[in-house]
């Protein structure tokens, strides 16, 4: 797989993400499912955090330096 094509997958992922977060959190306005909340926040979690690939490098390296302490 060509870094191209990677790179079209993981913006696809993170566009998916969010739409399932904002369909989880319309289910959660509907029903009041405390379920659909938490999957809703998780899914637009993984789209904040993961949107900026020099955030996920930074939070990787930190990660990375903690654990060599």
């Amino acid at each position: 797989m060509s870094k191209e094509n990677k790179n079209q997958v993981y913006s696809m992922i993170l566009i998916l993400n969010l739409v399932l977060g904002l369909y989880n959190f319309f289910l959660f306005s509907i029903g009041n499912s405390f379920f659909n909340l938490l999957i809703g926040s998780m899914n637009v979690g993984v789209w904040t955090f993961c949107r900026d690939k020099n955030l996920m490098i930074y939070i990787k390296n930190r990660i990375i330096k903690s654990n060599i302490k």
